[in-house]
């Protein structure tokens, strides 16, 4: 049983909640079914719940999103096919899934688990009024979940398992349905559990994840990376061969070359499909790499691959997000190397100056693991493995290649102090949640949504002072969320007109015409302070 309660204007008032109770999994049509219940001003709302439930193709839903015992049986499956020699185990045990330390193989049944997760059978949607300050829910479960929670705490009696209860929800916020993934504790209050928020104008879908989890060391190695790339491989054929992985590419000869670095928990091609236009003859090259990696492991590989692999007289590195840093290293050790070949940055919403976001924790990659899905129709689609690791996961720390990009990192500070700004051309992007614009993905909460990017204009995961916080500085800031750069037409232009080419007749027009109006205010070169972190904290 659900209760809602809105605050507004000093004064708490009870909200209807709409319960499907015993609804699990939750399918798209149940949800819009039960939506029909909502005020008619959020009727146009409705149509982003024909993603809710997973990818539909031909009529056929193909990648499920409801409980976890509807998934968890292919996340295992996949991890089994494409399990790194040190990632985690996943398996699926009744209407639980089990993840383990790792290093733990699928022979070692003596392991110890690190999480247990699964889903109560309940589910609600919550209107939000349009004058919402702070929503709070009560949840009171259902016995037979009740009992379930304590046959599995009982199944798995571990002093070091805690028991934690969360509401893993998606908002609509705004008139233009801007979608919002959350992630929130609740916390044990009488016979049944409390969780708060802030929201305006939507409405709400959530369901309660349990789990017993104990702390867990930070990996090592990125255990989505393989699998990702293999799928999405399959899914944009024509990308995957007409935008070569550099790393498997033969040696090559061109006038000018372009590189494409992905950003964090993602890859070329989750990239460049928003970017690839059939017709244009110049490939663009993609660095694959883990992103969990040190940022200067994956710039020296990016590098090598550039010396061993390419010969050309320029070289663009375009990089987004972390991708962005990666870049940069892998250009400034080119200049180290004496390498002879006029190369240049461009980077989109690179964390030069770090982001907050980067020193979440374990709570940053509930966020990230549902960030490394396939964005369709606006509405970002969790494919099993990575659902899975989104529930499973609780760092108390990032890995290495993620905590660099924090707003303290001494990785960031050295990259300033040696890099050349002249070489790099930066973009950013102020996004707003009330705009026209719709988000692409979701962006963990605490307490108050979009509480973690704190006060100040950014993209949903880059301050936009840091995003153009090295480098060139390429005007107008951008409108779009953090995964849309490659949509905006003024980004395609800049990219495309680096090869010296000709394009299709009606690509030249668009692309003179938006790198006009790009090249207006270009002047801007900004250099962080050269101070290293050591030093600012002790000062």
């Amino acid at each position: 049983m659900w209760k809602v309660a809105s605050f507004s204007d000093g004064n708490w008032t009870e909200v209807e909640p709409i319960e499907l109770v015993g609804q699990v999994p939750t399918t798209s049509d149940v949800l819009k079914l039960a939506a029909e219940k909502l005020p008619q001003n959020l009727k146009h709302l409705l149509g982003h719940l024909e993603s809710e439930s997973g990818v539909i193709e031909h009529g056929k839903l193909v990648d499920p999103r409801g409980a976890i015992e509807s998934w968890a049986g292919e996340a295992e499956q996949m991890a089994r096919e494409f399990n790194w020699a040190d990632g985690g185990r996943i398996e699926k045990r009744g209407e639980a899934l089990v993840l383990y330390p790792e290093g733990t193989s699928y022979d070692d049944r003596a392991a110890d688990p690190d999480s247990i997760a699964w889903n109560d059978h309940t589910a609600v949607i919550i209107p939000l009024p349009a004058d919402t300050q702070v929503m709070q829910l009560q949840y009171f479960p259902e016995l037979s979940d009740e009992n379930r929670a304590g046959r599995l705490r009982q199944e798995y009696a571990d002093s070091r398992l805690e028991t934690e209860t969360i509401l893993d929800w998606r908002g609509y916020f705004g008139r233009e349905s801007a979608v919002i993934d959350g992630w929130t504790m609740m916390r044990s209050q009488g016979h049944g559990y409390v969780a708060s928020f802030t929201g305006t104008f939507g409405f709400v879908v959530g369901h309660v994840v349990r789990r017993l989890v104990r702390p867990q060391k930070p990996w090592k190695k990125d255990p989505t990376a393989r699998g990702r790339l293999t799928r999405l491989s399959g899914k944009y054929r024509e990308i995957a061969q007409c935008c070569p992985d550099l790393s498997r590419t033969a040696q090559v000869q061109k006038d000018a070359i372009i590189v494409f670095v992905h950003g964090t928990i993602s890859c070329g091609i989750q990239g460049l499909k928003d970017f690839f236009c059939p017709g244009v003859d110049q490939p663009i090259f993609r660095f694959e790499h883990d992103t969990f990696l040190p940022v200067q492991d994956n710039g020296k590989e990016l590098a090598d691959l550039v010396e061993q692999k390419l010969s050309t007289q320029k070289l663009l590195l375009a990089g987004h997000s972390r991708g962005g840093l990666v870049a940069r290293m892998a250009c400034d050790e080119l200049v180290r190397r004496r390498y002879s070949t006029e190369t240049q940055v461009y980077t989109f919403g690179t964390p030069h100056l770090g982001t907050p976001l980067a020193m979440l924790g374990g709570e940053l990659f509930n966020l990230l693991f549902k960030l490394s899905g396939d964005v369709v129709n606006t509405v970002p689609i969790l494919h099993p493995l990575a659902k899975a690791y989104s529930v499973a996961v609780k760092w108390p720390a990032p890995p290495a290649g993620i905590a660099q990009m924090s707003e303290d990192s001494d990785v960031l500070s050295l990259l300033a102090m040696y890099g050349d700004p002249a070489r790099v051309d930066c973009w950013g992007s102020e996004f707003r949640i009330n705009s026209s614009q719709h988000t692409g993905f979701g962006v963990f909460t605490t307490g108050t949504l979009l509480g973690a990017m704190g006060v100040g204009p950014h993209d949903l995961v880059v301050p936009t002072h840091s995003a153009l916080g090295f480098g060139n500085v390429r005007r107008p800031v951008l409108g779009c969320s953090h995964t849309q750069y490659f949509e905006d037409p003024t980004v395609q232009a800049a990219i495309r007109g680096f090869y010296p080419v000709a394009l299709p007749v009606a690509q030249v027009a668009a692309a003179a015409a938006a790198g006009a109006a790009m090249a207006l205010d270009r002047a801007i070169t900004v250099r962080p302070p050269l101070v290293l972190v050591n030093q600012r904290k002790m000062g």
